[in-house]
């Protein structure tokens, strides 16, 4: 048994989205505030039964239409007859479909369609619905009049006061009332109502279906979360010799042993061992923890800790009572090597003398494995049904948001080609087909994703606004984008690979052909003082050739503004054969991207007419522009002439003619100088310049400029610097247009 999807509705930025489960790991990715955050925290909402519900988690912009129905009920006397109607489309509510064996039938008897199913997909709904409807009418009317009485009685005094008391609304009512308002209830769903070739198919529930307890869900899942913010530099609590340090791994190998220790009526007889170990002596208990549980903590190992030059990790008792388990069991780390030393001689450091990199991988591991084994080892108190104490839920969920946090690259490769297996790396889960873990990891990292097929990513876009409505999000299955192996898929996904994926967390993007725009393009973004883009989350991409086109379903759904700044490449006419750029001699374009995204026909002279805001066209949900080399009138030895550039180097010179003049420097800097000082006419110096751009390295060009003591007085090309303040725009409107959700609905 698995999840396949979930779909959501109403919670926090996400409106109305369906998320799919991969079979093992599940990877949510995409820019800040995409939603990614909000996804993991309404799985946790909905299926661990743990966290309450805040007014916050309901959708922004669905708050004005609640507080309609407050403004409605300080108008009329009675209840309502029909209470869920208009709340039914405003409260979160999540769809829940899973593949299910039939041979498991039995742990889905309570949401079995008909008792001839035989396996497949079975669906059911949480959703949150008044708990006590007539009680949070009468209540809120009462508030209300109350509120307007004193207002008014305020107003006598001074009929200048204008002010809404608390609560002014519905919404403000239910801040302080949502836990006694409102309940979570479960429905089963029709599978033959199931769209799935649609984006989401939330469907009607029938007025004649009746709930069945939400605690029943719990039977099929056990749900872990590791926090992005584990405050593992926390110094709260320091005083000047250190004392107090909280000491977070401690505490999380306490947690970790405390799964295997037992209720003190249900001890094993190695809970016995270490109990009595406590009593004898101190070194007796560490020698004991260390024989029992350093076998556990070799599974750190396989994601590569300790190092070469690393300590060893040891185990050391905290004897501040009878007790020595209700308190930390203190991390060491071992500065020799061999067994735990029995001498008087110090040979450990303690926990936080380790990196904080080291420590958040440890946290994490020692957090994966006290998940894995709690549930396939549960106490009492953490059985849903006392009577099923053996019984384990069939599928264990686990949640990580961000495991990135201060592991250098090569270690979060590790970690996420580790962390399945080590949630599976047990005796009872080898051959065990009927107990399923998923894990879901949320990231920023390009690193961790490069590591993984790109079909357990899910990408968060944010929706554009439409009219006035909150910003939303959409999410994204990349299977769709590289499911098919057909060669623009593959070129696709192979060059995401070496360029680690920085597309799927930018804001917007700039895709070039050569390491000579790689290189100056940013340089040029800062001495045309384009401060809003210099400040923004832009990434570059350098696509070899004329590729850009291959992307275009990738950016269709990726939904962020491109730039594509690319050559004219033209040819000449009936021949496929390249030309330099010419205006009526029937040229063509031989680049694909301009004619996929601006001129099907590629003509140059109807490239050299077009105007600058038609070299943007909507693409999907993405804006694209091209920007491509356009006429440049040169001035040169008295002479005006207008050319087409052919290449990024010769429209640089073109429009720097003065700077080269004046450059010394090596290479394409030395050629172009000494043309504008040996050529004597204007057409001599375009086929000079032509010429030398041919036999150059365009890159050691690109460095020699950057590093020239005038680099700041060259001008950017026209072409590019219209193009990139077009970009700029675009983030300006994403910036300031678009409000944002308050901090508790923000998807890091």
């Amino acid at each position: 048994m698995k999840i396949e999807f979930i779909e959501l509705e109403n919670f926090r930025r996400l409106k109305s989205v369906r998320i799919d489960f991969a079979e093992k790991t599940t990877v949510f990715i995409g820019a800040n505030n995409s939603g990614k955050t909000t996804a993991i925290e309404a799985v946790k909402k909905f299926l661990a039964l743990k966290s309450s519900f805040q007014v916050n988690d309901f959708t922004l912009s669905l708050f004005s239409e609640i507080n309609q129905i407050g403004l409605e009920w300080e108008t009329i006397e009675e209840p309502p007859k029909d209470w869920m109607a208009p709340w039914t489309k405003l409260l979160p509510k999540m769809d829940v479909w899973l593949d299910v064996d039939s041979a498991e039938s039995f742990r889905v008897q309570h949401l079995l369609p008909t008792l001839g199913w035989d396996g497949g997909r079975l669906g059911f709904r949480l959703q949150l619905e008044l708990s006590e409807p007539i009680k949070l009418f009468s209540e809120y009317k009462k508030n209300r009049l109350k509120n307007k009485a004193i207002l008014e009685i305020a107003k006598k005094s001074d009929p200048t006061i204008e002010v809404d008391l608390h609560p002014a609304n519905l919404i403000e009512f239910l801040e302080k009332h949502i836990k006694t308002s409102f309940k979570l209830r479960a429905y089963l769903l029709d599978t033959s109502k199931l769209n799935i070739d649609s984006e989401v198919s939330l469907q009607d529930l029938d007025e004649s279906q009746v709930s069945m307890p939400a605690n029943l869900v719990k039977q099929l899942f056990k749900v872990d979360f590791v926090p992005g913010q584990r405050n593992l530099n926390d110094t709260d609590g320091f005083d000047e010799q250190g004392a107090g340090k909280r000491q977070v791994l401690s505490q999380t190998l306490q947690n970790f042993m405390n799964v295997h220790s037992g209720d003190e009526t249900e001890l094993s007889p190695e809970d016995v061992k270490v109990k009595a170990a406590i009593r004898i002596a101190e070194s007796s208990l560490d020698q004991r923890w260390n024989y029992e549980y350093q076998p556990k903590l070799q599974q750190i190992k396989q994601f590569g800790y300790p190092g070469l030059t690393d300590y060893e990790m040891s185990l050391s008792a905290k004897f501040e009572s009878k007790d020595g388990l209700n308190h930390d069991a203190a991390l060491q780390y071992r500065t020799t090597t061999g067994t735990t030393s029995n001498s008087s001689e110090r040979d450990t450091l303690p926990e936080h003398y380790n990196g904080l990199g080291y420590q958040n991988l440890i946290f994490i591991t020692l957090e994966l494995m006290r998940f894995r084994d709690s549930w396939l080892h549960p106490k009492s108190s953490d059985v849903v049904d006392p009577e099923e104490k053996d019984v384990i839920q069939p599928i264990h969920l686990v949640l990580i948001e961000e495991p990135e946090a201060h592991l250098h690259v090569q270690v979060q490769q590790v970690f996420i080609n580790q962390a399945y297996d080590l949630l599976r790396s047990h005796e009872d889960l080898e051959d065990n087909i009927e107990n399923h873990t998923q894990l879901i990891v949320s990231t920023h990292s390009s690193h961790i994703i490069n590591e993984l097929p790109f079909s357990v990513l899910r990408y968060f876009r944010r929706n554009p606004l439409v009219a006035e409505q909150l910003a939303t999000s959409k999410v994204v299955n990349l299977t769709q984008v590289f499911g098919d192996e057909d060669e623009s898929k593959r070129f696709v996904s192979r060059y995401l690979k070496l360029t680690h994926c920085d597309l799927f967390f930018a804001d917007a993007a700039i895709l070039i052909e050569g390491s000579a725009e790689r290189m100056l393009v940013p340089e040029f973004i800062k001495s045309a003082k384009l401060d809003r883009l210099i400040k923004s989350y832009y990434t570059l991409l350098e696509i070899n050739g004329a590729h850009a086109h291959r992307f275009k379903e990738l950016i269709d759904l990726l939904g962020i503004p491109i730039l594509i700044i690319t050559d004219l490449d033209p040819k000449e006419r009936n021949s496929n054969k390249s030309a330099l750029p010419e205006l009526r001699q029937g040229q063509t374009t031989r680049n694909e991207a301009i004619k996929t995204w601006v001129d099907k026909k590629g003509l140059i002279d109807d490239l050299m007419k077009l105007k600058e805001p038609d070299k943007a066209v909507k693409s999907g949900a993405a804006q694209v522009r091209l920007a491509y080399q356009t006429l440049v009138e040169i001035n040169y030895a008295d002479e005006k002439e207008s050319v087409i550039p052919y290449t990024f180097e010769d429209a640089l010179f073109f429009e720097n003619i003065s700077f080269f003049e004046g450059a010394e420097g090596l290479g394409l800097i030395k050629k172009f100088n000494k043309a504008c000082t040996e050529e004597k006419t204007v057409v001599d110096l375009i086929e000079t310049i032509r010429n030398a751009v041919k036999g150059s390295t365009k890159a050691n060009f690109a460095l020699d400029l950057l590093y020239h003591d005038k680099q700041s007085e060259l001008k950017v090309p026209s072409y590019i610097l219209l193009g990139l303040r077009w970009l700029q725009d675009q983030l300006v409107y994403k910036q300031e247009k678009i409000p944002t959700e308050k901090t508790e609905q923000e998807g890091a």
